[in-house]
This record gives C-alpha cells, sequence and structure tokens, in this order.
C-alpha cells in the first residue's frame, strides 16, 4: 500500500513470482503450493481458470488438499467463483494487471456472489469436475 511521507510517495514492489519461490521454498506445506500456482497463473482480469481437477493435476498437488484450498481461499473472500472452473481473486488483495484496471476489477470482483463454505457450492464443481 501507497504510504505518504514527507510529501513523497512511498510503495512497496512485490515481484510475485520471485517472492512466492521464495516463501515456496521455506514452505512445507501443498496448500501454499496450490496459492502460489493460482497466483502465478491470473489472467489480466485477476481470474484463475481451471477446475479442482485441472489445478490439482498441473500443480501435483492430491485433489482433496486443492478443493480444501479452494474452499478456505473462498470462505476467507480472497476469492469467488464466476462459474465453474473459473475464480476471480480479490483485487483489494491483489491486481494483476494495468492499475487503471483496478476499480473495473473491483467493480466486477463485487458483482460475483460472496459464496461462503455451503454444500451447495462445494457439490456443483464436485459433481461437476469429477465427469
Amino acid at each position: 500500500m501507497p504510504e505518504n511521507i514527507n510529501n513523497q510517495m512511498l510503495f512497496y514492489r512485490l515481484f510475485l513470482t520471485e517472492f512466492a519461490d521464495a516463501f515456496a521454498a521455506i514452505s512445507k506445506s501443498k496448500q501454499f503450493d496450490v496459492i502460489l500456482y493460482v497466483l502465478k497463473n491470473l489472467n489480466s482480469n485477476n481470474q484463475y481458470i481451471g477446475t479442482l481437477k485441472e489445478t490439482a493435476a498441473r500443480s501435483e498437488v492430491p485433489y482433496k488438499t486443492v478443493q480444501n484450498t479452494f474452499n478456505e481461499m473462498r470462505g476467507k473472500d480472497i476469492m469467488r467463483m464466476k462459474q465453474n472452473g473459473v475464480y476471480m481473486i480479490n483485487p483489494k488483495l491483489l491486481v494483476y494487471g494495468p492499475l487503471v484496471a483496478e476499480q473495473r476489477l473491483i467493480k466486477e470482483y463485487n458483482k460475483l456472489s460472496r459464496v461462503m463454505l455451503s454444500q451447495t457450492c462445494q457439490k456443483s464443481e464436485v459433481d461437476t469436475d469429477n465427469t
């Protein structure tokens, strides 16, 4: 977050890939591996495209771990499901793409229903994913 000190705008600059790789090296958590995989594969609309099954295969993490991680991320409003296999990362936490897109992405994100962990949500993707 930018900070104004002595009329100078200070900010943090984060190189996501390098930052993530550094933390992955010290983390033994497979859930962290899932989060990093999702963040490294966002498109310019702050979206991750991939079903749970595809994500498990591509990230080489067990399906159940991917499912639990996605449910936790959705429950903490880190991401929302746009449709089966399409998730949007909360642009208040991370924006991938040009800075001018931030407000547009926030509006789009806010239009998506905030889905807390419910059997309906979990079941809808599990059923679709395992076909």
